[in-house]
């Protein structure tokens, strides 16, 4: 009993068999670094930022570049299995699919929404018995129904970040139908060129969008900001390339992987491919602004980074000898990578206490500093991450398991390590 019971409590902290490791460290980076660039924008918000400079204003807003990197690492653990299953005469498993994607995401988020919602909102909003209070209350409750039916990326929802969850699971529910239907009647000579037409289509239509009605809006400022945000940044329309761009990389390792390892084991070539493609993406970092109207910053640099993201991801995969892949593989990593679903569900709100406490309701920050803060934001939302996810994830991730042993067939085969 009592090692059952350990064994449940530090189930996150053990590497699972068939992950490839060095795709740890990425996560876990990757969530720290959404909750600094969250917390930094917040702060700037509210005017609590001091020794303000542009170059960290777009040092940490460029931090969004990790929802791309999470984008294309989904497309790839997602799309990859799905297709080495297609590739060997194999048909997609619906049933299975979808008891494996509904129990490992429906619970811990729906929970959240209903508990913000429900409970959350009117225990401290709806304590001010106000007109005013109360409709903020009907509101977030009303609205709650979007968060439900995960079109947040279109509509008004209940948390300024749930956009993502939304249009990942509208990949995840598109992905399977496209791929049995369209992707194995394609001609196996046509089937790049058919992922490569669709990842194009959101650069098109960014193209569009930036030569017509966005430049009908100001350069700058809150306008363009929400005019960003509804129109390009959060659509599917507008930000699925980086899921197809993890879906095209899927494809490579499970058909090519012999032609890729070749290819990255050309240890100067690839130096010179990453050096140049990291200086990339650092000069976009700190030079070029999202939120400001410009080619560069709304259409182009969702490329830059799903292009880097996904050479990055694999190089990581076929080089796990590279200095970096030896240190990405660390176990330290493994846990983080674990919670980074439940870490992000929560973090807006998590973070609340932890800045209170770090900064205080009317603190300030030099802006060189707030990623210190944002690392320990983070690590205290984790450890609350960790907790929700023995309640919330943990215990239906045993269920799907139970289940999907007792179907017929074998599950899913995880993504196939390089060879």
């Amino acid at each position: 009993m009592l090692k059952s019971i350990w064994n449940y409590l530090t189930y996150v902290f053990r590497p699972v068999p068939g992950d490839i490791a060095p795709l740890n460290a990425p996560r876990a980076i990757g969530i720290f670094g959404v909750i600094t660039t969250h917390l930094s924008q917040t702060l700037e918000q509210h005017d609590r930022i001091l020794g303000f400079s542009p170059y960290w204003k777009n040092f940490y807003d460029s931090a969004s570049q990790f929802m791309d990197m999470f984008f294309v690492l989904s497309g790839f653990l997602i799309a990859g299995p799905l297709i080495a299953r297609m590739e060997a005469g194999k048909g997609i498993k619906f049933g299975e699919y979808f008891i494996k994607r509904t129990l490992r995401i429906f619970p811990a988020f729906y929970i959240f929404i209903t508990l913000y919602a429900f409970v959350l909102m009117p225990a401290t909003i709806g304590k001010n018995p106000t007109p005013e209070a109360a409709q903020v209350v009907a509101e977030t409750k009303t609205n709650a129904i979007v968060e439900y039916l995960y079109l947040s990326n279109y509509l008004e929802g209940i948390q300024y970040h749930t956009w993502s969850l939304a249009l990942e699971e509208q990949f995840y529910l598109i992905i399977p139908f496209f791929l049995a239907f369209i992707y194995i009647r394609t001609p196996d000579r046509l089937r790049n060129h058919l992922l490569i037409s669709l990842y194009l289509m959101p650069f098109v239509y960014r193209l569009w969008a930036h030569f017509t009605f966005m430049a009908d809006f100001p350069a700058s400022g809150p306008e363009m900001e929400h005019a960003y945000h509804k129109y390009i940044y959060h659509p599917f329309h507008g930000h699925a390339d980086s899921l197809l761009m993890g879906v095209i990389i899927g494809r490579l390792h499970v058909t090519r992987p012999a032609q890729l390892q070749e290819f990255f084991n050309r240890k100067g070539l690839n130096l010179i491919i990453l050096s140049i493609a990291a200086l990339a993406v650092a000069g976009m970092s700190l030079l070029v602004n999202e939120f400001t109207y410009g080619f560069l910053n709304q259409v182009v640099r969702f490329n830059v980074f799903n292009l880097f993201y996904g050479y990055f991801l694999l190089f990581l995969a076929y080089r796990p000898d590279f200095w970096i892949s030896k240190i990405f593989a660390w176990k330290i990593f493994s846990a983080p990578a674990k919670l980074t679903y439940t870490t992000y569900i929560l973090h807006v709100v998590g973070s609340l206490p932890a800045t209170a406490l770090l900064i205080g309701l009317d603190g300030y920050v030099e802006h060189k500093y707030v990623l210190l803060y944002g690392l320990a934001t983070g690590a205290f939302v984790m450890f609350l991450a960790y907790i929700y996810y023995l309640f919330t994830e943990r215990p239906f991730m045993i269920l799907r398991d139970v289940i999907i042993s007792r179907m017929k067939g074998k599950p899913l085969p995880p993504m196939p390590a390089p060879p």
